[in-house]
């Protein structure tokens, strides 16, 4: 609800509007004679759905709808809205068509029933059973549960079920339906890591901070049951602009129409509005790594302090690196987060402290001089109500011009600045500037510390952006060309980083994140157009035989889309000997195709000049794979 809504009618005339007609029908402007907030109804799903919160603080969307439908109907076309949605068959885009699926022996049938959805299953409660075990003789009847909720709307889509007795919680399906593919596939293969999933996710106790409003997951201490209320599913209105319940109030009593237009309204939060630091903590509270200062026990049972506009930091700490944290009992807390996570801060971030999972913008953000030094907030580049949905990206912040609000000198020197035409890929600023270094959803999103590019941040870890659009280059040619663009020190090199190409040397001894994220650029269109496509074939279906499947998808999606390997067949969850034959195919190809068909030869590229690949170098960079665990999940 921009200034621009706030100004499509006249203040005085909506509140002159509103008081007609509540002084002629009590409730009228509310669905059912009542407000939104109890109309929010799960009587379709048996009431199995969080029941509506009753303290009358919140209105939902749909009381906002009724004086911003513009901003309403922009924001009904975002993932933000259709983020957690009941089950039915308007939401429901997975497939369901009598569906078996098989986990290590666990078997789910997937069944629709005219307009329900349900799943037949071992009933776990029962048998305790630990999922990351394979089944043997599992002691435990078979049950039928509903389909109650579903979770995600933009790559991919999660399922609960409803619990076994009154009060129990939403339990997922540990399989999630991707929707490029077409296809389900176990959760854990979905996530950055390669260790089974134990048990079942819960959403009243994970999902539910980040994937509703105004949430109350009022859990017992044992886990075992809830009464959990929200204001409503999905991230909507109230989620940016804080409860909206004395917003209309104050609009209905017409004391809105007698104030100035220039004079803010206290009963509600405007992001473009506000200090850019209280505009980034609106979306910090869900796009961020935190922990609870509170204890579990407390935050289950009573919900989340936060409301837009206030401080994000008073009822958590935002997780950041422990050589950072200066905070001595929020390093006692962080130090257990990390502690719970296979990988520890590797798995959150990378070694220079830039996070390397998708979701974590706001904690990139705090590490950018934009942001410390100026006033860069989200709403600098995106809008809720005038973008695309799919990266919400605002004119300006899908151009230069996001970047020229504050750094206006760079448009006249911008080819002296970047060193690239001024139309070509090399001088977008966030090219260079938010390079795509975060994993989550089977794709590589924009980082978003600003920063500069730097080979110091490959020292760390993170490959820099100019090796993820050269991925023919090696480190020592993107040193030598900032040192001579930008004054910046040329650092001593390590054998492989000075003798093949970046890309190769990421590919096969990186870590897990590192391998993916140069099987993703691939296929990335800017770096094809300038580092070629052939050469990389070899190198790429090394990885299909990866420890993870997330890494092995990567490579699967990137090779189908180079020459000669477009009908390839390969599935990246197929049994272990069965994904050697496929890479084994992948090689004759390769070498069907001949030395004509590659575009670079060279040692830089682990190929001889006959243009077959130098096979014991790569294994040599292979037995170097850092294989320390990884788990980067979002």
């Amino acid at each position: 609800m921009n200034e621009r809504s706030r100004n499509s009618i006249p203040l005085h005339l909506v509140a002159a509007l509103l008081i007609v007609l509540l002084a002629g029908g009590g409730w009228m402007l509310w669905p059912e004679n009542r407000r939104p907030s109890e109309a929010v109804s799960a009587d379709a799903l048996g009431g199995l759905l969080p029941q509506p919160r009753l303290d009358g603080a919140f209105i939902t969307s749909q009381g906002c709808r009724e004086c911003h439908a513009e901003q309403f109907a922009s924001w009904h076309t975002t993932y933000h809205r259709t983020m957690t949605q009941p089950a039915t068959p308007e939401n429901v885009r997975a497939d369901f068509d009598d569906v078996t699926l098989e986990l290590r022996g666990y078997e789910f049938r997937l069944i629709r029933e005219g307009n329900e959805y349900w799943v037949e299953l071992p009933d776990l409660d029962y048998a305790h059973a630990d999922l990351s075990v394979p089944l043997s003789d599992l002691a435990a009847p078979r049950v039928k549960r509903r389909i109650v909720m579903t979770t995600g709307s933009h790559h991919a889509q999660f399922i609960w079920m409803a619990p076994s007795t009154a009060g129990g919680l939403l339990r997922s399906v540990p399989f999630v339906y991707l929707f490029d593919d077409q296809r389900w596939i176990p959760i854990e293969d979905a996530v950055l890591g390669t260790a089974p999933v134990a048990g079942l996710n819960t959403w009243n106790a994970d999902c539910i901070r980040c994937h509703s409003v105004g949430a109350i997951p009022s859990i017992s201490p044992d886990l075992s049951r809830a009464e959990t209320r929200v204001a409503e599913l999905g991230i909507s209105c109230e989620a940016c602009h804080g409860p909206g319940a004395a917003h209309a109030e104050r609009h209905r009593s017409g004391v809105a129409a007698c104030r100035a237009h220039d004079q803010p309204d206290p009963t509600i939060v405007l992001p473009n509005h506000v200090d850019h630091r209280v505009s980034a903590q609106i979306c910090g509270q869900c796009h961020s790594v935190f922990t609870y200062k509170g204890t579990r026990q407390h935050d289950l049972a009573a919900g989340y302090s936060y409301r837009a506009g206030g401080e994000l930091t008073a009822d958590r700490y935002i997780v950041q690196p422990l050589a950072r944290e200066t905070d001595p009992q929020a390093r006692e807390v962080i130090t257990e987060f990390f502690q719970d996570l296979a990988g520890g801060e590797r798995s959150e971030f990378w070694d220079d402290g830039t996070p390397r999972i998708s979701g974590r913008e706001y904690n990139g953000l705090l590490e950018s001089a934009c942001y410390q030094r100026g006033t860069m907030s989200c709403v600098s580049c995106h809008s809720m109500h005038d973008s695309p949905p799919n990266d919400q990206l605002s004119a300006p912040g899908d151009s230069n011009q996001s970047c020229y609000q504050c750094h206006e000198d760079y448009r006249a020197k911008l080819i002296e600045h970047t060193h690239h035409l001024a139309d070509s890929t090399g001088s977008a600023c966030y090219n260079c500037h938010m390079p795509h270094t975060a994993y989550g959803q089977y794709v590589f999103s924009r980082t978003h510390r600003v920063d500069s590019p730097s080979v110091a941040s490959d020292l760390a870890g993170r490959p820099n952006a100019c090796i993820l659009c050269h991925l023919d280059q090696t480190l020592p040619w993107v040193a030598k060309h900032l040192a001579s663009w930008y004054g910046q020190a040329e650092p001593v090199l390590d054998e492989a980083q000075t003798s093949v190409s970046a890309a190769v040397m990421y590919a096969l001894r990186g870590d897990a994140c590192q391998r993916a994220l140069i099987a993703w650029h691939a296929r990335w269109e800017p770096a094809r157009a300038v580092s070629g496509t052939s050469w990389l074939a070899p190198t790429i279906a090394q990885l299909l035989t990866d420890p993870y499947a997330a890494v092995r998808y990567q490579a699967m999606r990137s090779l189908k889309t180079l020459p000669g390997f477009e009908k390839l067949i390969y599935d990246y969850i197929a049994p272990a000997d069965v994904r050697v034959a496929r890479q084994k195919q992948a090689f004759q190809l390769w070498e069907q195709q001949g030395a004509a068909a590659t575009d670079r030869r060279g040692a830089q590229w682990l190929l001889n000049a006959d243009g077959t690949l130098m096979i014991n170098r790569a294994q040599q960079l292979l037995e170097k794979r850092d294989d320390r665990p990884l788990r980067c999940v979002n």
